[in-house]
């Protein structure tokens, strides 16, 4: 990869699932998808410890999408 190019980070989702990430990067990076379609099957507890997660993504890392 040309350093000029952006690095791309490409996640496949079908039905729901993710099926695929592929990365044009060449060092380890870490891929969390925070999924909140879970048709009310999680807890109290658990929806805000995801809610809790997202704040701090937001607070702490930059958009790209």
């Amino acid at each position: 990869m040309r350093s000029t190019e952006k690095s791309r980070l490409t996640i496949v989702i079908s039905g729901g699932m993710v099926q695929n990430v592929y990365t044009t990067l060449e060092t380890d990076v870490e891929v969390a998808i925070l999924d909140f379609d879970d048709n009310g099957e999680r807890s109290d507890d658990e929806r805000r410890e995801l809610d809790e997660h997202l704040a701090s993504v937001q607070s702490g890392q930059q958009p790209i999408y």
